[in-house]
């Protein structure tokens, strides 16, 4: 009902494209966009592209790399599953749909599964939303490469024939850290160049996959982990662009982004066209690092922020802690201190930018915290 409504006040502007600008929005604008007859991915797979267990599935029947997987909605039937599955060490037990480490929990043991399915099951996502499930997966790493990594892409169609063209706009490595007793926290991440064995291996898996979800139009942001089988997903925002300021970075290291990628493939798509899927270069290197709370407290100030604005490779920072606000543990995205983007030609620069900014966090210089025992 709220879909027809929007249709009917949307016609009156004659769109010519409608993009989601969060995840919230994705399936929305994929039904608006068609109820429109405009250019979008469709709603026939729309479920499936937000439903972390339904991609993995989906894949698999595609014949493409995906986990070891089991849908439950409760703590006995997935420790049930679990020791059905001996051969797997550790897994993951997440939400089947939310985003940013949201209750994502490393199991080693069925009684650390039903634990964690329990937090899950019947609880409330980033996103507002009710969880009926949880989805266990086994843990994707390899003796090989145990990183973790980011591929951020756009495709579009060409505006008579229909062929579907994809780009890579950056690939990116993370450094997640056990803390606070979660272990998938954000601490840092690398733009890399397109080129090198692991990132061609990425790619056309991600593509790949792009193709099996089929993506006509607009971005993806999808974070893998390589397996002795090859690269798999972990999973998928369909839809919308990574998110906290990275194009920003991706345009200052690459000289363009998903955001400026997908209005261009949708308002100059012949102009476009030729180039859209060439390979993006390194004009510079860049780094987030992300700013952990490690206890309870209370913020009073950024002080160190000019120390930080003098950094030769500083770009820009987001702060979602905010003078006067109660502090708690970090555990994911949401409970970050905040993050800073760094850019610089000159790889050493960066790297020593980079360990002051590091040097500056450990002797207390950034924040000026209140730290308290409990909440």
């Amino acid at each position: 009902m709220l879909v027809q409504l929007q249709e009917e006040r949307f016609r009156r502007y004659r769109p010519r494209c409608v993009v989601a600008g969060t995840d919230q929005g994705v399936a929305r604008a994929e039904a608006l966009a068609e109820r429109l007859g405009l250019l979008s991915n469709g709603t026939q797979l729309s479920d499936v592209r937000r439903d972390k267990y339904l991609t993995a599935e989906l894949l698999r029947n595609r014949w493409l790399n995906a986990p070891l997987q089991f849908r439950a909605s409760t703590p006995d039937s997935a420790a049930a599953w679990v020791r059905e599955h001996p051969e797997i060490k550790k897994w993951v037990v997440k939400p089947t749909r939310s985003a940013g480490g949201d209750r994502v929990k490393s199991c080693i043991t069925s009684e650390e599964v039903m634990a964690a399915v329990e937090c899950i099951v019947e609880g409330t996502n980033v996103f507002g939303e009710t969880d009926d499930s949880a989805v266990i997966q086994e843990f994707l790493t390899s003796s090989a490469d145990e990183n973790e990594y980011v591929v951020n892409t756009c495709s579009m169609s060409h505006p008579r024939t229909g062929e579907i063209k994809h780009r890579v706009v950056s690939i990116y490595r993370y450094e997640k850290i056990e803390v606070n007793g979660a272990a998938f926290v954000y601490y840092a991440r690398h733009i890399l160049p397109p080129q090198g064995g692991v990132q061609r291996k990425l790619t056309s898996y991600v593509i790949a996959c792009l193709d099996a979800l089929e993506i006509r139009s607009g971005p993806c942001h999808a974070e893998l982990r390589i397996t002795d089988r090859g690269p798999a997903l972990v999973e998928a925002n369909v839809g919308r662009p990574d998110g906290g300021g990275v194009p920003l970075l991706d345009a200052t290291c690459t000289g363009t982004d998903q955001v400026t990628l997908t209005v261009e493939s949708l308002l100059a798509p012949d102009e476009k066209w030729d180039t859209f899927d060439a390979e993006y270069q390194l004009q510079k290197r860049g780094r987030l690092a992300f700013f952990i709370s490690r206890s309870f407290g209370e913020l009073r100030g950024i002080p160190g922020l000019q120390l930080l604005r003098a950094l030769p490779s500083f770009l820009d920072a987001i702060f979602l802690a905010k003078p006067g606000q109660p502090l708690v543990p970090t555990i994911d995205v949401t409970t970050l201190l905040g993050w800073v983007f760094l850019a610089n030609a000159n790889e050493r620069v960066l790297e020593d930018d980079y360990q002051t900014l590091r040097n500056l966090e450990r002797e207390g210089k950034i924040f000026d915290i209140i730290a308290r025992s409990d909440a």
